[in-house]
């Protein structure tokens, strides 16, 4: 009888997993320490930790990540061959057709040069002070800012884009280009990974602190429960952060 009552038990639980809603969600695969694929093939990060928690605990969806080049993730949101793609910051103007999820966790921008332009750009503002430099910067990342963009337009900063933090940083430290602007974290992580040297990065200022969301879009070819799945996706991690079961949006500096 005992063993019949496992069986069943057993059976019911193998059902309810089974009856979960499988979510793919597209991730940028070179984005360390928040996410990337590591050498086994596993997506590994900070958000794919949160991303996994909140899905764990949610009763009728399970989300399965998927790495891509930045680029080619947004494209797969907007197109709707996903439901996400993660983590972009919210960029309104610049992709419109964009909706966003709660938020996901607080990275800190900063921009760094290597030691040749540390000096000559020592005590300058960030954009504008920095005119004639070069930036190295990751294909389709937006956080150097509108008015970095608006200067790399005007012919006053230059901008070379590269596919990864870890080539970005490469170039800063063989001053092909002077400075990089990414989260402090994520530059740390790579200047260890790497074995770069930490002194060929010189902070130079806060740029800005922005916050990760997944990204979606309504686009008419989209799964039916895409809307269901924000919605039990959104409560269920504003549940966990009440009780302390998920990292708060912004732990600092």
């Amino acid at each position: 009888m005992k063993i019949l009552a496992l069986g069943f038990l057993l059976l019911a639980c193998g059902l309810a997993h089974a009856g979960k809603q499988t979510v793919v969600l597209a991730a940028d695969e070179g984005y360390p320490p928040y996410v990337f694929s590591s050498g086994s093939g596993d997506v590994k990060g900070y958000y794919v930790d949160l991303l996994n928690t909140v899905s764990a605990a949610m009763p009728n969806f399970k989300i399965e990540i998927q790495p891509y080049p930045w680029k080619r993730a947004l494209k797969m949101a907007e197109t709707g061959e996903v439901v996400g793609v993660f983590p972009p910051y919210k960029k309104g103007t610049d992709r419109p057709w964009m909706l966003y999820s709660e938020p996901l966790l607080t990275e800190a921008l900063v921009a760094v040069c290597n030691k040749t332009a540390a000096a000559k750009y020592r005590g300058a503002s960030y954009p504008a002070g920095f005119e004639g430099a070069r930036f190295g910067n990751n294909l389709g990342n937006l956080s150097p800012g509108a008015l970095f963009f608006d200067l790399v337009r005007a012919g006053k900063l230059g901008v070379v884009e590269y596919v990864n933090t870890k080539v970005s940083l490469l170039n800063v430290q063989a001053e092909r280009v002077d400075c990089y602007v990414n989260d402090r974290r994520a530059i740390a992580f790579e200047v260890e990974k790497s074995k770069l040297s930490p002194a060929n990065f010189v902070e130079m200022a806060v740029v800005a602190k922005e916050v990760g969301f997944i990204g979606y879009s309504r686009n008419p070819g989209n799964p039916a429960y895409q809307e269901a799945f924000f919605k039990e996706f959104n409560a269920t991690l504003l549940q966990l952060r009440a009780k302390n079961k998920a990292p708060a949006i912004d732990p600092g500096p």
